[in-house]
């Protein structure tokens, strides 16, 4: 399994068990909105 496989495991278990689907991708999605920040951010 790869690093999307995962992202989507976690995706379908914890909107199966009732999290705030926007919380969910929020943490799931790998781009910053702020621009500069996201050019520095490697994580």
């Amino acid at each position: 399994m790869i690093g999307y496989g995962f992202r989507a495991v976690a995706s379908t278990v914890l909107n199966e068990t009732g999290f705030n689907p926007d919380a969910i991708e929020r943490q799931i999605v790998h781009c910053e909105s702020n621009e500069l920040r996201g050019a520095y951010n490697l994580a």
